[in-house]
């Protein structure tokens, strides 16, 4: 989990740095830094999501899972609720 936190805080960052950015702030070579802040981000991509996959799938995969369940339970309701009406309507006669 700490490998995470460091690599979700290092992207962070880097992004802020992205964000941030003003080339006024930097006279003597805008163009420089900013390709290196670029290149910063395009060179940790690969690490990131090397890290970042495992998590991504698992919550993605478990999302469906859960599709899943509640579509099953709202059909257990359906169900449920068309055996009382059937049960009722037949007490009733």
């Amino acid at each position: 989990m700490d490998v995470l936190l460091n690599q979700a805080s290092d992207a962070l960052t880097k992004l802020e740095q992205v964000k941030t950015f003003n080339p006024e702030d930097h006279p003597e070579s805008p163009k420089q830094i900013r390709d290196n802040y670029a290149n910063q981000i395009r060179d940790s991509y690969d690490a990131y999501f090397q890290h970042l996959f495992p998590f991504i799938a698992y919550g993605r995969a478990r999302g469906e899972d859960l599709k899943g369940l509640e579509q099953q339970a709202q059909g257990f309701v359906s169900s449920i609720e068309a055996s009382k009406k059937e049960f009722d309507k037949n007490r009733i006669m």
